[in-house]
């Protein structure tokens, strides 16, 4: 395990304040994108120039937290060309799982940790799945359906682009490497700020679109705690968004 996992005992007192940078810069995208991704490659610089120069490395969830801003840096590198919707989650999920990989092995989090072993109950995990219905029931009330793929999709691509490129990017992400980079100990904050940080990456829907995404989020996270895995949530997430384009 490396020096950055072990530090993860103390929480950083520096935490709360990239969550809140990270935050309003998902804030500021949803009235001016081109300062919210300056926001965002401030966040991303400062982390790294301390963690370049400072002898007392950054906390793990801090190094995790960047995850956000090389995601909303990905997709806005991808705007301008005119790719199909869908290839377009590709062209920024695929990357992005990558780099989540790699941030989760430097901070000494293993597939074990993260909950991407084999789950101790396959009938638990498919329960977590089925969640996945009413959740996105409560998608389709919002107003708008901000949260749907433009268009009408084929179910079966949008299935198969979303498993990777989406739940499970997501899911790795804010149920995965950031709770538990901040660790068991402080299992309020772990569970709070990535939902919050989550909930903030879906202001551009509306804050009933962003109030939801960071209520399923801390139900998610408490599930894969309590079931030893993401392979439920996962799943739950595909089928949300899937119910969403019904």
């Amino acid at each position: 395990m490396t020096q950055l996992a072990r530090r993860s005992e103390a929480v950083d007192p520096r935490l709360p304040l990239y969550v809140a940078a990270v935050v309003t810069a998902e804030a500021v995208l949803t009235f001016n994108v081109t300062m919210s991704l300056v926001l965002h490659a401030c966040v991303l610089l400062a982390v790294a120039t301390e963690q370049a120069f400072s002898r007392a490395p950054h906390q793990p969830a801090i190094v995790a937290l960047t995850l956000v801003p090389i995601i909303r840096l990905l997709g806005a590198a991808l705007v301008g060309p005119p790719f199909p919707y869908l290839l377009w989650y590709v062209l920024v999920g695929v990357p992005a799982l990558v780099c989540a990989l790699l941030v989760a092995r430097a901070i000494g989090l293993t597939g074990a940790v993260l909950g991407l072993a084999r789950p101790r109950s396959l009938a638990i995990e498919a329960a977590i799945v089925a969640c996945g219905v009413p959740a996105g029931l409560l998608g389709l009330a919002i107003p708008d359906r901000p949260l749907s793929v433009p268009g009408d999709p084929n179910l079966g691509l949008l299935a198969l682009t979303f498993l990777p490129c989406v739940a499970l990017l997501e899911e790795l992400v804010f149920r995965g490497v950031l709770p538990r980079s901040i660790g068991p100990a402080h299992p309020i904050l772990a569970i709070a700020l990535p939902s919050l940080v989550y909930g903030s990456m879906y202001l551009g829907g509306g804050a009933a679109s962003a109030a939801l995404m960071a209520g399923l989020g801390a139900i998610a996270t408490l599930a894969s705690w309590r079931s030893g895995s993401l392979i439920g949530v996962i799943g739950a997430h595909l089928v949300f968004r899937i119910v969403l384009q019904l």
